[in-house]
């Protein structure tokens, strides 16, 4: 606190608002260019942990999850969830043979009975049902 009133004492208050407001635009703006980019390079397919992620995009957990909070409305795990069943949709449609075992992996999700949970949570379906319905 002693730094800013230092600030606001050389600058003005009105400057040393204008200043603190540019930094944090400049903060979220990194923020927001390092989880779009994480996004369009299909991170969320990656098996990694929150904290792990944290520290491979150089963002703290808090960042990471304020960037879900503000520009997509959820938590950071469930945005993760959304994207690797929006990308298996996908898949589903594109690879009518392919099994859904195989297409869990490809989006992330090791475990196929929590594909099939997750899928079902997200759609109302499971993913072989989904499949049919949409052929």
């Amino acid at each position: 606190m002693k730094k800013l009133s230092f600030i606001a004492n050389v600058f003005g208050k009105k400057q040393t608002n204008r200043i603190i407001g540019s930094l944090l635009y400049q903060a979220e703006a990194r923020t927001r260019r390092t989880m779009e980019k994480w996004i369009a390079d299909r991170g969320w397919a990656e098996n990694i942990s929150f904290e792990e992620l944290s520290a491979k995009l150089g963002l703290s957990k808090q960042k990471i999850s304020l960037y879900a909070h503000h520009y997509h409305h959820t938590s950071f795990s469930h945005l993760r969830t959304l994207l690797r069943i929006e990308e298996a949709k996908r898949l589903l449609l594109e690879n009518p043979k392919m099994p859904s075992s195989l297409i869990a992996e490809l989006v992330g999700i090791s475990d196929k009975s929590n594909f099939r949970r997750l899928f079902r949570q997200v759609t109302g379906y499971y993913p072989g049902e989904w499949r049919k319905l949409k052929q």
